[in-house]
């Protein structure tokens, strides 16, 4: 599946949504919500990294933190010391 335009994808969004009954909740504060939760579980895998320690985690990426379908696998410590 493709679009050439946001206009295009937008309509498809709203089609997909509506397929499913998700207008009441996708609204504007709710999909702010989930995207600033989404962005954490991300940020997530680098809060105690190095930098030269992030750049590595992109090599590991393709295996681990994507391996599962795009989800991020919140069970491993993602870097963290030990306690936290």
């Amino acid at each position: 599946m493709s679009f050439n335009t946001i206009p295009e994808l937008a309509v498809f969004l709203r089609q997909f949504s509506a397929r499913r009954g998700w207008e009441d909740v996708h609204n504007p504060k709710n999909l702010a919500m989930a995207l600033s939760v989404e962005a954490a579980e991300l940020a997530e895998h680098f809060q105690w990294l190095t930098e030269q320690q992030s750049l590595e985690l992109e090599k590991k990426s393709r295996e681990g933190l994507l391996g599962d379908g795009g989800r991020a696998d919140s069970s491993r410590s993602h870097g963290r010391p030990a306690g936290h």
